[in-house]
This record gives structure tokens, C-alpha cells and sequence, in this order.
């Protein structure tokens, strides 16, 4: 029962992270890119992801300015996976 809880919040997360994603292709293009790429990082901080250097990892990701779209299908596919945070955020950043 706790295992199910666990993996219901983690898709949660997982959701509101992805929808971040999403937000930042639909941002007006004038906003300066590492400004974007903060807030981007500081969201994942806030939706309590706590594991900085992964965080740090994620946002210098995206600055190396990577596709959002296919960050944001990747995501979708291991959330429908049930993938751990850390293997998540991982695979992102090793990919």
C-alpha cells in the first residue's frame, strides 16, 4: 500500500515536471534562454526534488540547449515506466 502511494506521487511530480517542460516551448522566445533555464531548475527545486547536484546536472542539460520536446516525450515514457526519481533524472542527463 505504501509502495502505491509512493509511485502515485512520484507520476505526480513526474506530471508537474513534464507540464513545466511544455510551458517553457510555449514561452514567449524574447525571454533570455539561462533565464529560462533557472527558472526551469528552480521549479524541479520547488515541486521538491531535493537532489541539487542532479538538479545542477539537469539545468546545465538544457543549456546545452537540447530539445525540449524530446526531454519532455522522454519524461512521459519513463513516468509510464515507473522509473525511480534519480533513474529519471539520470537518464536524462546521460542521454
Amino acid at each position: 500500500m505504501e509502495t502505491s502511494k509512493k509511485l502515485e506521487d512520484f507520476r505526480k511530480k513526474l506530471g508537474e515536471l513534464q507540464l513545466i517542460l511544455t510551458n517553457y516551448l510555449n514561452m514567449n522566445s524574447t525571454i533570455p534562454h539561462l533565464e529560462a533555464t533557472r527558472e526551469i531548475a528552480w521549479s524541479i527545486q520547488e515541486l521538491g526534488f531535493k537532489h541539487k547536484s542532479l538538479v545542477q546536472q539537469f539545468s546545465d542539460t538544457i543549456g546545452t540547449g537540447r530539445s525540449f520536446s524530446i526531454l519532455s516525450h522522454r519524461l512521459s515514457v519513463l513516468e509510464s515506466e515507473s522509473y525511480s526519481l534519480e533513474r529519471v533524472l539520470d537518464s536524462l542527463i546521460k542521454t
